[in-house]
């Protein structure tokens, strides 16, 4: 079995790669989201 602490990549430990892809996740909708408001042109 892997030592669960070990590093992965760039990361200290598999908690800090997680919470990466959930961060970069939730800033990716609210850019997307941000993204429809400014470019909605169909609403009047």
């Amino acid at each position: 079995m892997e030592d669960e602490n070990g590093r992965i990549g760039v990361f200290p430990s598999w908690r800090w790669l997680y919470l990466a892809v959930i961060a970069y996740t939730l800033g990716l909708i609210l850019l997307l989201y941000l993204f429809t408001l400014f470019f909605d042109h169909g609403t009047p």
